[in-house]
């Protein structure tokens, strides 16, 4: 009996431990490049929609032109979500994969896009910052 109660015991102790960690699949490692490309990409557009002239310019417009700017890290992030969905669906044709990865990548644009022309709005919307030529005169005290 004392012996099955220290089995017991032990077992009960043994069930609490953590489990091993489980190994990295290259599934895992795709996805976490993928999140990795996805917040470059979407770091570039915001960048840029928070750091380029905004005055006098159609947010639209505007918002195009960053997409077209950040074409580079879309272009990584598009080969990266193919690469991802070849590893889920290895027997689908690389023009499928690409197709797919298009698809999702554009939901990603929508988005930034979207963002980005938000920004642009905001930013049109802020008072100019004073400069010399514009900051009002210092009153004396006195009143016309």
């Amino acid at each position: 009996m004392k012996k099955f109660l220290a089995v017991s015991a032990l077992l009960a102790l043994a069930a609490c431990e953590a489990p091993a960690p489980r190994p990295d699949t290259a599934g895992e490692a795709a996805r976490a490049k993928v999140d990795e490309l996805t917040k470059v990409y979407g770091d570039c557009v915001d960048g840029k929609a928070k750091s380029l002239e905004v005055k006098g310019v159609a947010a639209g417009s505007l918002a195009l032109d960053i997409l077209a700017m950040c074409e580079p890290d879309r272009t990584a992030l598009a080969s990266e979500v193919a690469a991802f969905h070849k590893i889920g669906n290895p027997k689908e044709t690389d023009a499928m994969a690409a197709a797919v990865a298009d698809a999702s990548v554009k939901t990603i644009d929508d988005e930034v896009r979207r963002a980005a022309v938000v920004t642009i709005i905001q930013r049109q919307g802020e008072p100019a910052p004073a400069t010399s030529d514009t900051a009002p005169a210092e009153s004396n005290g006195t009143t016309q």
